[in-house]
């Protein structure tokens, strides 16, 4: 997404992904110090699933910069909650506080075996699924009938789209038909048939 929509520097690109990261470790640090406090850890666990299941569906909204950063970082500090808080209910529940070695020791099997499936399954296969063919159904909705539209030929459409994807800025001033207006069309188009694709890609994430 952050290449995709936000910027093509790897440094810029690096920084922004690192709200993923980050919000995940300030998560669990907070989450491991309001655990006990207060009491009622399974309304603070359910809590922290509501708050992440919401900012995750308002990345599917999110158009600016800003925005995606914030809600992505905030999903993430809840996402990092939500392990600490779990963590420490697994110790809780348990009838026999002998048994702690062997519950932890379950919980942890189950989430990595969760974590496995979620990889797999979700990430690997629906998600890139779902984005791959929202950009495609969008490229061929939204761009290529503004670049048309633009005055520029059809011969030239694909050939514009792999100059562009490989970043080519030579055979993209070489190419028949293209101007820097028809450039711009392109680049913008391009963001929006992303844009519309990651919406649909948070909002099936909403399942999991």
């Amino acid at each position: 997404m952050v290449g995709a929509l936000i910027t093509s520097d790897i440094v810029e690109a690096g920084l922004l992904s690192c709200a993923i990261g980050g919000g995940v470790g300030a998560g669990q640090f907070l989450g491991s110090l309001l655990a006990s406090p207060g009491g009622h850890i399974r309304w603070k666990l359910i809590f922290s699933v509501v708050a992440f299941t919401a900012f995750s569906a308002g990345l599917a909204g999110a158009k600016i910069r800003g925005t995606a950063s914030a809600l992505a970082t905030l999903a993430s500090v809840f996402i990092g909650a939500l392990e600490s808080l779990a963590v420490t209910m697994v110790t809780i529940v348990i009838p026999d506080q002998s048994e702690l070695g062997a519950a932890g020791g379950a919980f942890g099997s189950i989430r990595s075996m969760g974590g496995v499936l979620a990889t797999d399954l979700e990430q690997a296969a629906i998600l890139s699924t779902v984005l791959t063919n929202k950009v495609t159904s969008n490229t061929k909705a939204i761009v290529v009938p503004a670049l048309v539209k633009a005055g520029l030929p059809l011969t030239s459409i694909e050939p514009l789209f792999t100059a562009l994807s490989s970043g080519n800025s030579g055979a993209i001033a070489a190419m028949p038909g293209v101007t820097q207006s028809i450039t711009a069309v392109a680049v913008a188009g391009i963001k929006l048939a992303y844009s519309k694709a990651f919406t649909a890609v948070y909002l099936v994430t909403l399942a999991f």
